[in-house]
């Protein structure tokens, strides 16, 4: 059997209505390169597993034995994988067709690339232009269908927040492991602190104005303007602004913005943490964040969580009772 160059990486965690027609859409592309489908079942309850296995070759199933988070899977995905080229995809969300062919050949013709990745369709949002939402200016998206290199990407991370859909993603295994791979520490921005850290390390990105993926997703509105991205950021954020490597390397433009957000996003999620978890939540939160948020917001902090979480409660439904009003 040949050693496949190129393994398309599908974490999964209770995933059995969804994870087949993921599969689906990687069996259904046209691959000039050998390939093999790696599905790393994250302990599911269900039958994530059996589903994923039904599909036979070149489909390989990892069963861990328990949910270990966001990050555990992929990583024993990278440690498994026989390819070089890591394609990523959620469980939950498909390839479009000609993803395989045309991102494939691109990495294996500039091997000086590390990460590639384009555009993504929402599948309740099927005319959200994904990057324009992040406020990128139009005239800076790669014109056409054919992949462009980033040019300054730590400043884009750091200016427009996380615009690298996930399930577009295409990696080089040996480099982004050596990255460390991706931190569990970061919740569900465990792939904003990779992004970042690559960018720092001096990774070379290149995008395209292509659609590479759709994404389920439920609901309504930007899921990165949302509460809970806000309270998902700020670690990842933290852990950024007291790095070297991207304090030397970011504009001053770029780093400014970002400690706004930094801002921002952890007086988000102070008042998440107040309001449902209390005063010592919201203590520990404030250690954690010691050196990357402003005395003035610590200060803030730690004397309205001297008041009774309750309150919290009642501001955010009033809030809620207020836009949806607003919205009728």
């Amino acid at each position: 059997m040949n050693t496949p160059d190129v393994t398309v990486l599908i974490p999964a965690y209770n995933s059995e209505a969804y994870v087949g027609e993921a599969v689906d859409s990687c069996l259904g592309q046209q691959w000039d390169f050998p390939y093999e489908i790696l599905v790393v079942d994250d302990g599911s309850t269900d039958y994530t597993a059996r589903v994923a296995s039904s599909r036979g070759h070149p489909v390989r199933v990892i069963r861990l034995k328990a949910n270990g988070g966001l990050a555990r899977a992929p990583n024993q995905g990278l440690t498994h994988a026989r390819g070089q080229i890591i394609l990523r995809l959620d469980a939950d969300d498909r390839m479009l067709p000609g993803r395989a062919t045309k991102q494939c050949r691109y990495m294996k013709e500039h091997p000086e690339v590390t990460i590639s990745f384009g555009r993504a369709v929402y599948s309740n949002a099927p005319e959200v232009d994904w990057y324009r939402q992040f406020g990128i200016p139009h005239t800076e998206i790669p014109p056409g269908d054919s992949f462009a290199i980033v040019e300054r990407p730590l400043d884009w991370l750091l200016l427009y927040q996380c615009f690298i859909p996930h399930s577009t993603v295409a990696m080089r295994r040996d480099e982004v492991s050596n990255l460390g791979g991706y931190d569990g520490t970061n919740g569900m921005a465990e792939d904003y602190d990779l992004w970042l850290r690559a960018a720092a390390s001096g990774a070379t990105f290149a995008w395209t104005a292509q659609k590479l993926a759709w994404i389920r997703r439920q609901g309504h509105g930007n899921i990165m303007h949302s509460p809970k991205a806000y309270a998902l950021l700020p670690h990842a954020l933290s852990k950024a602004l007291s790095d070297e490597k991207v304090l030397s390397g970011a504009s001053e433009r770029a780093l400014a913005n970002a400690r706004r957000r930094m801002c921002t996003a952890s007086n988000a999620l102070l008042r998440y943490r107040w309001a449902y978890h209390g005063r010592s939540a919201v203590h520990e939160e404030l250690d954690t964040l010691d050196n990357a948020l402003p005395w003035c917001l610590r200060l803030k902090w730690q004397i309205l969580s001297m008041l009774p979480p309750a309150l919290g409660r009642w501001a955010r439904s009033l809030k809620h009772s207020v836009l949806v009003k607003a919205s009728e």
